[in-house]
């Protein structure tokens, strides 16, 4: 097990929950630092035969749900509505 640099710890503190991109500056490759309960959430849903969006819905939800809770989002409630006309 690889050990968190002083950079990822604080990009954790700062944004608890949200996934943190880290990339390998060698091969350009990037990757989502996730907390492990969450990524073994994930994994036992994709693990399963079938997907069963039942389960995997409240998990997207929880993910997004400051986001989505975020002042302004209630236009998007109804966005025909306040969609800007070209």
């Amino acid at each position: 097990m690889i050990k968190l640099s002083p950079e990822q710890r604080e990009a954790i503190r700062r944004h608890p929950g949200v996934p943190i991109s880290v990339v390998d500056t060698e091969t350009g490759a990037e990757y989502a630092l996730v907390q492990a309960e969450a990524f073994q959430k994930v994994q036992s849903l994709l693990a399963v035969g079938e997907f069963d969006p039942d389960e995997f819905l409240p998990l997207v939800h929880e993910a997004v749900a400051e986001d989505i809770d975020a002042p302004g989002m209630e236009l998007y409630d109804d966005y025909e509505a306040h969609r800007p006309r070209s």
